[in-house]
């Protein structure tokens, strides 16, 4: 488990006008059920939105999990070391917050979990197959 999380925010933004916003698109993913349901593949790469809720009105808040069914790390034994055993995959997890009357989402940041790109990615999968902008705010003095 990490000790220390990086967190960036971003402005969120529709790549078209007329798609749906953002929390929409959340919400409309999250409406399908369980996680398993939520569940796509995009370039490869499994994802789902494993956990949503809307702590407070406008306020979207959850989980992306990346699913990893190969190349798994290894088991360290006594004096050796195996492959690891396991009949499921393991998951990579990214948290997120979304603000949606600022249009500001934070993200935790870790470019070997899951990156926005792939998120978006994934998105875009669900019907309208919306696609959004996601642009780094910097604070002035960086």
């Amino acid at each position: 488990m990490d000790k220390g999380i990086s967190i960036r925010y971003y402005r969120v933004e529709r790549a078209e006008q007329h798609h749906s916003t953002f929390a929409a698109t959340l919400q409309t993913i999250a409406a399908l059920g369980a996680p398993g349901k939520r569940m796509r593949e995009h370039n490869g790469m499994k994802i789902r939105l494993e956990r949503f809720a809307t702590p407070a009105a406008k306020i979207f808040e959850g989980e992306f999990v990346r699913l990893q069914e190969t190349d798994y790390p290894s088991e360290v034994h006594e004096n050796s070391v195996a492959a690891l055993q396991t009949a499921l995959p393991l998951g990579h997890h990214v948290a997120f917050v979304y603000d949606e009357n600022r249009h500001v989402l934070a993200a935790q940041y870790d470019p070997r979990t899951l990156s926005l790109s792939r998120v978006n990615g994934y998105i875009s999968c669900f019907p309208p197959h919306t696609w959004y902008l996601f642009t780094p705010l910097v604070r002035k003095d960086t």
